[in-house]
């Protein structure tokens, strides 16, 4: 028996989680994103495929007047497909704008919100009644299933005033008519495949411990070589040395940088005791710190996407002209800049430059939070 088939009972589906295509489900809730989206993006697609709902809906909160949640649609699966733009034959290119049963689904959404509960909705009413499978024999125009995802709690996030934190998220499934059983099964498996969400939180979680050790690591071991050192130029060139060293970063050159007058001036590069100030790569690396004191954020080039895997919003709307300059110097080379700081003021910036070929990819943004966690 297929253990994702809709009519299977839920002993049938519990007995077969080691069958191939449930270990294809657990690996892929298993995968580690450190996207809430991208997560709950792979769950929405997950839970379709399990119940073979014709489509699935990933609603987010909104909150209107007070604290009534209304329905937001983020994603769509499987996406409507139109033509491309450009006009060329077989190109095609999803949209998520087109929902089945649209105000059913964020009605289904809207309850499963409130209640922080699984619930089965009959499409053969347009009001919003809760299918229990008593009675009136089975629905022929089908159902919506809302399955929350729920919130979780790390470090005294909110909390709802019952103490249990309100869904990150819902799911609703557009499903065909089936029979009180089949629904109730399938509700039950989405619930426990929701359960993942947990172990995605968990996973972030000792992430950010991780970083967090590894950044007070660096910081001691950083803080320990420069009090070796016999003065304040000596310990800016001791401070390039060892973070151009660091495993995590592996940089082919560190440079620091000094704010005065609204302005940096480089004053330590690794493995070079004296430069002069005045040559181009030394000027082109003067402007890229620039860069990073005016934003006051850290910088990285290439630009990571705004979505997806490795996507940061704050690093890809950063301005970058000078930082690209810099990195034209040798192909493949990549660039990431923090800021120093005081308190609230910038008084420095320090400038990594990366190497790794053309097929090098992004900077590893887990890199950047440590750089960034070092000097904040």
């Amino acid at each position: 028996m297929n253990p994702f088939h809709s009519g299977a009972s839920f002993r049938d589906r519990r007995d077969n989680l080691k069958a191939p295509g449930w270990q294809r489900v657990v690996a892929e809730l298993t995968t580690f994103s450190d996207d809430d989206r991208d997560f709950h993006t792979r769950l929405a697609r997950v839970l379709a495929q399990v119940a073979a709902a014709r489509q699935a809906c990933l609603l987010f909160p909104d909150h209107t007047d007070g604290e009534q949640i209304e329905p937001r649609v983020e994603f769509v699966w499987p996406p409507a497909a139109t033509p491309a733009p450009d006009g060329a034959a077989g190109a095609l290119r999803p949209t998520n704008d087109e929902v089945e049963s649209r105000k059913d689904v964020l009605a289904a959404g809207r309850a499963a919100f409130e209640s922080g509960q699984a619930r089965a909705f009959s499409l053969d009413s347009q009001q919003e009644l809760y299918y229990s499978g008593s009675g009136g024999g089975t629905p022929s125009a089908g159902f919506v299933l809302a399955i929350p995802l729920p919130s979780v709690v790390v470090g005294g996030a909110q909390a709802s005033a019952a103490g249990t934190p309100p869904p990150a998220a819902v799911v609703t499934l557009l499903t065909e008519a089936r029979s009180p059983e089949a629904i109730r099964s399938t509700l039950a498996m989405a619930e426990v495949i929701a359960g993942y969400t947990h172990a995605h939180g968990a996973r972030q979680a000792l992430r950010r411990n991780q970083s967090a050790s590894a950044a007070l690591d660096l910081a001691a071991r950083l803080v320990a070589a420069i009090n070796s050192a016999p003065n304040f130029r000596g310990s800016c060139f001791q401070l390039v040395n060892d973070l151009a060293r660091q495993e995590g970063f592996k940089a082919e050159r560190v440079a620091l940088g000094w704010v005065h007058d609204d302005k940096t001036k480089v004053i330590a590069l690794s493995d070079v005791e004296h430069f002069d100030r005045r040559t181009a790569m030394v000027m082109k690396i003067a402007r890229a710190m620039d860069e990073c004191l005016d934003q006051e954020q850290p910088i990285v080039v290439p630009v990571p996407p705004p979505e997806g895997e490795g996507s940061d919003i704050v690093l890809s709307q950063a301005i970058v002209h000078a930082h690209r300059e810099l990195a034209a110097s040798q192909p493949g080379l990549r660039i990431v800049s923090a800021p120093l700081r005081v308190d609230e003021n910038v008084v420095g910036v320090v400038t990594m430059e990366l190497a790794g070929g053309p097929n090098a990819g992004q900077i590893n943004l887990q890199s950047v939070e440590l750089l960034q966690r070092r000097w904040t």
